[in-house]
């Protein structure tokens, strides 16, 4: 999405992307630590649902069987002035619904297609089913 003089970029991050981006092993890490890079050196703005925030927390948790690097992790992304947590409310989760209704995701998967819609935003995953069913139809 190009940016225009004097507005913000808006990017949505699936949780596969963060995830990608805070564990080593991942097979995504090259290409995430480019859109990371892109986020802090441009003029833009991530929007993500809440749950975003749990889903990362707690695949860092099982993944690394650290509370503390956990409970880092849940405060990079609370503080960090970039990203902007968006509530899942009536409106929202009724948006996902919709979502899940038409292109057949799963609820987490929806909730995240229904926030780039709703924010009118680049949504960037690495996760196949939201690009198969969602990104490839639109």
């Amino acid at each position: 999405m190009p940016s225009e003089t004097g507005t913000k970029n808006l990017i949505t991050l699936d949780s596969s992307v963060i995830i990608s981006y805070l564990i080593d092993e991942e097979i995504h890490r090259s290409r995430t630590n480019q859109i990371w890079n892109k986020l802090f050196s441009e003029n833009t703005s991530v929007i993500i649902p809440n749950t975003v925030l749990v889903e990362v927390v707690s695949a860092i948790k099982r993944r690394t069987g650290s509370i503390k690097i956990s409970e880092n992790i849940k405060q990079l992304l609370l503080n960090t002035s970039q990203i902007k947590l968006i509530e899942l409310g009536n409106d929202l989760s009724s948006k996902a619904a919709d979502v899940s209704i038409k292109y057949g995701l799963r609820g987490m998967d929806s909730i995240i297609v229904a926030t780039a819609i709703e924010f009118n935003s680049e949504l960037i995953t690495f996760d196949n089913e939201i690009i198969q069913k969602y990104l490839k139809r639109i």
